[in-house]
């Protein structure tokens, strides 16, 4: 049963900070009886006097023998522990070799020259034979052998396709495995980082001594029990008080398990994003309860067409702003690696293209929309038109430049257009007025246009 759920969603929670609250008092009456039932099965096992003849004594003997085993190697554990070995500075080295090792990896994966020289090349031979079966498309009432030369260059076409799919989705699904790689070591040197902060070498070293005063309770149980063997207990009943023993031990285990994860707690620092428990009600085992967002590394995938993925390179400048947050000052970003393929979709060729940024005192959630502004050219200083003010007879571009009461056909060069204005190379010059053809009231002529 849910006894309390602290948090709500959207909310920022810290590592470590309660999510849901079970209920302990109901956990804690089954965790005593399971102890209580526990310690009755095992005081009656020891009045069976733990007999059984030759078999028995052998299985004790064999018990005593692991039962020593284990201490010895708890001792072990604990010297080699205060000696500097496998200590929690030790394993936080190791994780950070780890990661390491793992950006290491990740960076001679991203520089490989010969797998991108492989793709580029199978995509040299795939624009080959996409260009030899062009040249068949356009053929109006093509003969027999016309079609069966396109159905080949066609089948050709599409297995050079097939291959320069399979090169790229293999080297992505390696670059995605090492990401997740330095991503786990990133996340393991943060735990035991957080584990060093609270004190690790002493709780572990306190897990060590427990353990040899286990191991060493278990060497004298055994030693008791193999002493007081006698005859005259049959080996049946022996066998049923130690399998009851062993059932109880297991309850009693999952007792302790479920008092122990009564209080979900969050695993790093995150956003709530969904709760699935409310107080009063109940929840069943493997249910998800809470679900949170790591927000550590926030990104955006800016989706270019084929068309233009070609002017962008890594590293290029950007500015970002938000839809959710009108007003707000752009932020400052550079495009990271560009994607070697793209997806099929409606007729045009997408590439994702991931954007760094940081996103600093700005509120941002995942899932919101962001406007990402990509520089190709800048111009200063230019003389500029409204793109509307063009005309184009499909040779020569041109503007109707306003003079006294009449217009001139003006012929002009046009430089950069940003689908808006447009700079004007060679025409005109500052002060000249062209007229827009902005509809008006519609005349008996057709659409009455103003000067602008």
């Amino acid at each position: 049963r849910v006894e309390a759920v602290p948090v709500q969603p959207g909310q920022p929670v810290r590592a470590g900070q309660t999510l849901v609250a079970l209920d302990h008092r109901v956990l804690e009456r089954d965790l005593a009886t399971a102890r209580a039932d526990l310690l009755e099965a095992q005081e009656a096992l020891d009045e069976l006097g733990v007999a059984g003849g030759a078999a028995r004594r052998l299985q004790l003997e064999v018990e005593l023998r692991d039962a020593r085993a284990r201490l010895d190697q708890a001792r072990r554990e604990l010297q080699a522990f205060d000696a500097g070995e496998d200590t929690p500075q030790v394993e936080r080295d190791r994780a950070a070799a780890e990661l390491a090792n793992a950006r290491a990896a990740l960076v001679a994966l991203r520089n490989d020259s010969r797998r991108r020289k492989e793709i580029e090349h199978l995509q040299w031979i795939y624009n080959q034979a996409e260009v030899k079966h062009g040249e068949m498309v356009p053929i109006v009432n093509p003969s027999e052998k016309d079609q069966d030369v396109e159905w080949l260059l066609r089948n050709d076409m599409l297995d050079k396709r097939e291959a320069l799919d399979r090169a790229q989705l293999s080297y992505e699904r390696s670059v995605r495995a090492a990401e997740h790689r330095v991503v786990q070591a990133e996340r393991a040197l943060r735990d035991l980082d957080r584990k060093l902060a609270a004190g690790g070498m002493a709780v572990e070293r306190a897990k060590r001594v427990a353990a040899v005063s286990q191991a060493g309770a278990a060497v004298q149980q055994a030693q008791a029990r193999l002493a007081a063997l006698g005859d005259g207990v049959p080996e049946v009943a022996v066998a049923k008080a130690q399998a009851e023993v062993l059932k109880l031990e297991g309850i009693l285990a999952d007792a302790e398990a479920a008092l122990a994860e009564a209080e979900l707690v969050a695993p790093f620092d995150g956003i709530v994003e969904d709760i699935q428990a409310v107080a009063g009600g109940t929840i069943s085992s493997g249910s998800a309860v809470v679900t949170v967002l790591d927000i550590s590394s926030l990104r955006i995938v800016a989706r270019v067409s084929d068309i233009d993925v070609g002017k962008l390179q890594q590293g290029q400048q950007v500015r970002i702003t938000f839809d959710a947050f009108q007003g707000q000052p752009p932020l400052e970003g550079r495009l990271g690696e560009i994607p070697l393929y793209g997806s099929y979709e409606g007729g045009l060729t997408v590439f994702e293209v991931p954007v760094i940024f940081e996103a600093g005192d700005v509120p941002l959630r995942a899932g919101m929309t962001a406007n990402v502004y990509i520089p190709l050219q800048i111009k200063e200083d230019v003389l500029l038109i409204p793109v509307a003010a063009v005309h184009s007879d499909g040779r020569d571009s041109f503007v109707w430049l306003v003079q006294g009461k009449g217009t001139q056909r003006r012929i002009v060069r046009l430089g950069i257009i940003d689908g808006v204005m447009a700079e004007v190379l060679e025409g005109l010059s500052e002060g000249d007025v062209v007229r827009v053809p902005l509809q008006g009231p519609v005349g008996p002529r057709g659409p009455v246009y103003w000067g602008g």
